[in-house]
């Protein structure tokens, strides 16, 4: 679990592609945008705040194996900043 300043976007992606699940505790939830899964259809009680596109797993799939190479030679944190611009494509 994580308090509001360990929640970002990023974050919420990279625990879903490792199979786990973030639980953080937001403050102000209702101020923020989430974005949903696809696989995900009911958010229940939870559905206002998630605004955003749908996002696209097939293009965090697809530059992973590359991104995770990287990481062998590269500043993690050099990986996590790319990352965003190449699922732009």
């Amino acid at each position: 679990m994580v308090d509001t300043a360990g929640f970002t976007e990023l974050m919420y992606a990279l625990y879903d592609l490792q199979g786990f699940k973030l639980s953080p505790r937001i403050r102000d939830l209702g101020d923020h945008c989430l974005y949903p899964l696809a696989s995900v259809t009911d958010y229940g009680v939870l559905k206002p705040i998630f605004r955003g596109p749908t996002i696209r797993r097939d293009l965090i799939e697809r530059c992973w194996d590359e991104r995770t190479t990287a990481s062998l030679t590269d500043d993690p944190s050099a990986v996590l900043t790319r990352l965003p611009g190449a699922l732009a494509l």
